[in-house]
């Protein structure tokens, strides 16, 4: 692999730290047009680059602790496609 792509490869993951590896080949192909596996650019990631190796997302408990001031009422509910209506 090409030395300037490797650079190339550092330079995304050091400038968006929540890109993983899939991202950043999705990127590479998209807007440049190189095809490199993500297995591939991972080898190439800087240590403690992308969301595996940074600090972890706060979990579900602490984000309704720190906004429950705000919170007035919140409801979860999905909708599936292609199914038909239950009356």
């Amino acid at each position: 692999m090409p030395a300037d792509l490797q650079r190339l490869i550092a330079e995304m993951a050091a400038a968006n730290r929540t890109w993983g590896e899939e991202r950043i080949a999705a990127e590479l192909l998209v807007k440049l047009g190189i095809r490199v596996s993500p297995r591939t650019v991972r080898r190439y990631m800087p240590r403690g680059a992308g969301p595996r190796d940074g600090a972890r997302s706060q979990q579900w408990i602490t984000f309704v602790r720190n906004h429950a001031h705000a919170v007035l009422a919140c409801d979860f509910f999905v909708v599936t496609p292609n199914q038909p209506d239950i009356k």
